[in-house]
């Protein structure tokens, strides 16, 4: 039943943008003129829809004719999400979806064991299935690793089983619109994959970044681009700046275009540091170049589906998405965790090391380590620390298989080597504790990953003479705010330098090395912060405040910082989303360093107040 009219507003109707009341307004409805009376209950609640567009067919046309496309397009999708995956889509992959339909490039802000992937590959057969264009679709989805390639191509293939039964699209004719391309295919396989992406025979293409970087001149957008692209992981795609520039140019972006919005970022980018007397200038020039880049931007109606996992990108070329596309990449942000975090340690409160191997590690904990195994027995992650060599890995394989324990490293990762995983085939699988190993970040396993293992406490070591590294200078400013006493604070006038250093250094912390080297103005800022910290690292007092420090590792020559990025995305293995709940289960870090494990335990509580290191007693 329809409240009493109070307020009129004018060219708010959705339809014909005449006056509505707000009765109807409130309702999701149109004015009285497009149409007139509305005889039936709607209830809408199920589908969130607007009530006008279940009574669409009683509207005089106008206004909503493509927004009655949008959604019908958008329930046809969730039926299609059905059929494919048994599930309907969450309330986030539906906000993804109308994304997509309405053309828009995004970023893609979500905890891990969402359903990301799923929702990627599902809808790509849908694009396939019913294009939303004129032309039909070209995807590009670009992943970090030959692994998740590979991975992520076997479940798409579990989904094209599904997607030609109901469709009735012939299986053969479907593999041969989707090509994947990665560093395990004969050389045969790779040739023949590079001619039919020269000559464009493919509508779906898998490539990793290295790919994108090594072979852009055949991707090189001369017989069309790609109406889609997905990229997996931002960081690994900006390990080379060079590969924004590639993705924007097939995205259809002209080099003038991708010029133009450089020049807007670096000008903005000189902003804070300019005089008064140059700032009107530089904010009317910066319009100017933003005007001519509209004119540009608007023949470009591709879209960019991006996601940075970890961490915050620090890259400039980052912030032209921004000018291009409208939109930034951001770090995914959750809280969605339920582990039992505990450590191991020898009670010795001079056990830090700095550097070590695996042998290092038998030689202190090897009793300790056999007894758990054996009580865990299976469905185990094994991480070792970043600062160990990589072949370590290989080090600890022997070990186990000596034990006649089963297991595999990350590296060996196949579809039948998860498989064994699942079934106790295997009961191990050893990685690296870095968010950028494919153990500790790609691998989705609900059903079986239940333990993570640290082998020593994550961490980065760093020489405290880096220079030109706003991070580190960061960091070691930090770690002296803590032990410096006041009377050496006010001697140096610390809070006043320091105030002005932090300010600085966060200002510049996503510049690349490149960009801060060739810029004089900062290079030489940089080169004032780090000897007045240097001044003050040398010095006998201070550098045995850092020595004595309970949460501070500093051998006189090394800081040692806490991985928190490393121990949550690691041990977030064993904590997932798995048929609406999530999983339960342990994280046991060996400790090496007990300073930097004190680190580790303060610096988490940034991000998990309620997280606290329980002592395992083995």
């Amino acid at each position: 039943m329809m409240s009493e009219k109070i307020t009129a507003y004018v060219r708010f109707c959705p339809n014909c943008w005449g006056i509505i009341y707000d009765d109807r307004l409130k309702d999701s409805l149109v004015c009285k003129n497009c149409l007139e009376n509305i005889d039936v209950d709607i209830d809408t609640q199920f589908e969130n829809l607007p009530k006008w567009f279940y009574v669409f067919d009683k509207i005089k046309k106008w206004n909503l004719q493509e927004y009655k496309k949008f959604f019908d397009s958008f329930l046809d999708f969730k039926e299609f999400f059905y059929k494919i995956t048994d599930k309907l889509p969450w309330s986030l992959q539906n906000s993804w979806t109308k994304r997509v339909f309405l053309k828009e490039s995004f970023s893609i802000i979500a905890p891990t064991g969402v359903w990301k992937t799923t929702w990627w590959l599902v809808m790509w057969l849908y694009l396939y299935l019913k294009p939303i264009y004129k032309n039909k679709e070209k995807i590009y989805y670009i992943l970090p690793t030959t692994l998740l390639a590979k991975h992520t191509y076997e479940r798409f293939e579990d989904y094209l089983e599904k997607f030609c039964i109901f469709s009735g699209k012939c299986k053969k004719d479907v593999y041969e619109d989707i090509l994947i391309y990665h560093g395990k295919l004969s050389n045969k396989q790779k040739k023949d994959i590079k001619e039919r992406i020269k000559e464009w025979k493919f509508k779906i293409l898998f490539t990793t970044t290295n790919f994108l970087y090594r072979n852009f001149d055949i991707l090189k957008p001369n017989k069309g681009k790609f109406q889609f692209i997905f990229v997996d992981d931002v960081d690994s795609l900006l390990k080379t700046a060079k590969n924004i520039d590639y993705i924007l140019s097939l995205m259809g972006f002209s080099d003038d275009a991708i010029q133009l919005a450089l020049q807007i970022v670096k000008l903005k980018v000189q902003l804070p540091f300019l005089k008064w007397s140059r700032l009107e200038e530089t904010l009317n020039t910066i319009q100017n170049l933003k005007n001519k880049l509209e004119k540009l931007k608007k023949w470009v109606d591709a879209i960019l589906v991006a996601s940075s996992a970890t961490a915050k990108p620090k890259w400039l070329k980052i912030k032209i998405l921004w000018e291009l596309l409208n939109f930034e990449v951001w770090k995914s942000n959750t809280n969605l965790r339920n582990i039992e975090d505990t450590y191991v340690d020898l009670d010795n409160k001079s056990l830090n090391l700095v550097k070590s191997n695996f042998g290092e590690f038998l030689k202190l904990y090897e009793s300790k380590f056999d007894k758990l195994i054996n009580i865990l027995n299976n469905w185990i992650f094994c991480f070792i620390p970043s600062d160990w060599w990589k072949e370590e890995v290989y080090n600890v394989k022997d070990y186990f298989l000596k034990k006649w324990i089963k297991c595999e490293v990350y590296e060996n990762l196949k579809d039948e080597t998860i498989e064994q995983f699942r079934k106790w085939d295997i009961k191990v699988l050893i990685g690296i504790a870095s968010w950028r190993n494919p153990l500790a970040r790609w691998i989705d396993l609900p059903d079986a990953a239940k333990y993570a293992i640290f082998l020593w406490v994550p961490k980065f070591v760093f020489d405290a003479n880096i220079a030109y590294n706003p991070r580190w200078l960061t960091s070691i400013i930090l770690n002296l705010q803590k032990v410096l006493p006041d009377n050496i604070k006010e001697k140096i006038d610390w809070d006043k330098k320091i105030t002005q250093y932090l300010k600085f250094l966060k200002k510049i912390s996503n510049y690349t090395k490149e960009y801060i080297l060739n810029n004089d103005f900062i290079k030489q800022r940089l080169e004032e912060i780090y000897w007045f910290v240097n001044n003050l690292i040398t010095q006998e007092e201070i550098k045995n405040l850092l020595l004595n420090a309970d949460d501070i590792s500093f051998d006189g020559q090394s800081f040692i910082v806490a991985d928190i990025a490393a121990y949550l995305q690691a041990s977030g293995r064993v904590s997932r989303m798995y048929v609406g709940w999530l999983t339960k289960w342990l994280s046991v870090v060996f400790v090496d360093n007990k300073k930097a494990f004190n680190n580790l335990q303060k610096r988490i509580k940034w991000f998990y107040d309620d997280l606290n290191f329980k002592k395992l007693e083995i």
